[in-house]
């Protein structure tokens, strides 16, 4: 919406559209309450205000992404389940089922997991069925009971990756976004390298391969 609305020569209506289209689908992100693509969001509008304000000299534009972005964190406070899920977010340690809201500490212990699977098999993985029984077992040793009723992946796309189908599998994966990017890069296509940027980083907290939004997007 940003792109082809906002950063292209638009009549009035189709901007207003779109600018709000942009604060509806905004509100719904945080609403997910999902702190990865809180974060995105937030890192993104980020990067909008000051291009706006230096590289497209629009004073105007770099003005509406800033109070989507100063309306995030209010958002972010005055949402009381939103809020919530925030506080529980503690870097430490699983220590078992009163950590099942801190998205951190159970990140850590799915990575955890993931590494140490692949130690067993770091060049052609375990295969896709084998890694996640794998997983739900060593979930099941730690008493992460959510994790194992709900069949959790790696949470971490590039660590899944390698855990299936090795280290040729990630190499594959890596190679293909860089290749991606710098193809981008070189055609000054704005929109590319922020999809394949937003995709990557997405990937680093998700599994966004695994999922039918991730296969969307």
């Amino acid at each position: 919406l940003v792109f082809y609305f906002l950063l292209q020569r638009q009549d009035n209506w189709p901007r207003l559209s779109a600018l709000l289209c942009i604060a509806y689908l905004s509100f719904f992100v945080i609403l997910l309450s999902s702190k990865t693509f809180i974060f995105l969001l937030y890192l993104s509008t980020f990067g909008l205000v000051i291009m706006f304000f230096y590289y497209f000299k629009s004073k105007l534009g770099a003005l509406i992404m800033f109070v989507l972005l100063a309306s995030i964190p209010y958002l972010l406070v005055k949402f009381s389940y939103v809020n919530a899920r925030m506080r529980e977010t503690q870097m430490k340690e699983y220590a078992g089922p009163e950590d099942d809201q801190n998205g951190l500490a159970v990140r850590g212990l799915l990575w955890e997991s993931s590494w140490n699977l692949i130690q067993s098999r770091p060049v052609f993985g375990l295969g896709h069925y084998a890694a996640q029984d794998s997983l739900r077992s060593r979930y099941l040793r730690e008493s992460f009971i959510v994790g194992a009723k709900a069949n959790y992946n790696s949470h971490n796309q590039y660590l899944y990756t390698w855990l299936c189908y090795g280290f040729i599998g990630l190499l594959l994966i890596v190679v293909y976004f860089g290749k991606l990017l710098i193809s981008f890069f070189r055609a000054r296509q704005l929109l590319g390298i922020s999809i394949v940027l937003l995709f990557a980083f997405a990937n680093i907290t998700e599994c966004m391969l695994e999922v039918q939004k991730g296969l969307v997007f």
